[in-house]
C-alpha cells in the first residue's frame, strides 16, 4: 500500500490536531518521502557494496597487470641500454689500452735506440 500526497496531507492534519504543528513537523520528517517499497534495506545495501567491491578488486588487478607490464617494458629498456653502454664502454677501453700499449713499445724502442748510441 502506498502512501499518497493526499493521505499524507490528512495525517498531518490530524497530528497537528491532535498533538500541535511543532510535534506534527517532526513526526512527518522522520516519514520516507516516498513508499516503503523505496527505502533500501540493509541486504540491499551490503549487496551494492559486494558488487562495488567486486568492480573495484577488477579494476585494481586491471591496473595492476598494466603497472606490471609497464614496469617489465622499462626493465627492458634499462637492460638494453645499460647493455649499449657497458659495450662501448668495453670498445673505448679496448681502444685506448691499444694506444697505450702501442706508444709503450713505440717508447721502449726509442729507449732501446738510444741506449745503442
Amino acid at each position: 500500500m502506498s502512501i499518497s500526497e493526499e493521505t499524507r496531507h490528512e495525517m498531518y492534519s490530524k497530528l497537528e490536531e491532535v498533538l500541535g504543528a511543532q510535534i506534527a513537523n517532526t513526526l512527518m520528517e522522520h516519514l520516507p518521502p516516498v513508499g516503503w517499497a523505496d527505502v533500501a534495506t540493509k541486504r540491499d545495501l551490503e549487496t551494492q557494496v559486494a558488487l562495488v567491491r567486486g568492480d573495484l578488486e577488477t579494476q585494481v588487478a586491471l591496473v595492476r597487470g598494466d603497472l606490471e607490464t609497464q614496469i617489465a617494458l622499462v626493465r627492458g629498456d634499462l637492460d638494453a641500454g645499460l647493455a649499449r653502454v657497458i659495450s662501448e664502454v668495453a670498445d673505448r677501453l679496448r681502444a685506448q689500452t691499444l694506444v697505450l700499449c702501442t706508444t709503450l713499445i713505440a717508447g721502449m724502442g726509442v729507449v732501446a735506440a738510444l741506449a745503442r748510441v
